[in-house]
């Protein structure tokens, strides 16, 4: 586990805390299962999600002659300069998300 301090108060990667002085004898084991739920239910209720998630983008009804150019051209440009930056992850998530704009626009226009 991590244990990080700032204003005299430590923070333990389990949410247990305490201030400088005090003992910060404690089991992780309690506040790592909360957080093992909350986290679980946090999953269950996006799957339970029946939207796509692509960038707020619902592709059940785009709208009549949707025009994303303008967006997917800057995203292509910003995709370009994160790979010019040497920053391939950016890069990826940038293409993804021009790629996703293209199809909801393709979509909208067979409507």
């Amino acid at each position: 586990m991590s244990i990080q301090e700032k204003d005299n108060v430590f923070y333990c990667d389990c949410g247990f805390t305490w201030h400088r002085g005090n003992s910060g004898a404690h089991d992780c084991g309690k506040g790592l299962r909360l957080q093992i739920v909350d986290l679980t239910a946090a999953i269950e209720k996006l799957q339970s999600d029946q939207r796509p998630i692509y960038i707020g983008i619902d592709f059940a009804a785009p709208a009549q002659g949707a025009d994303y150019q303008g967006a997917i051209d800057l995203l292509r440009t910003g995709a370009a300069n994160e790979l010019d930056n040497g920053c391939r992850a950016h890069h990826n998530a940038l293409i993804f998300a021009a790629n996703v704009l293209e199809n909801a626009q393709a979509f909208g226009a067979k409507s």
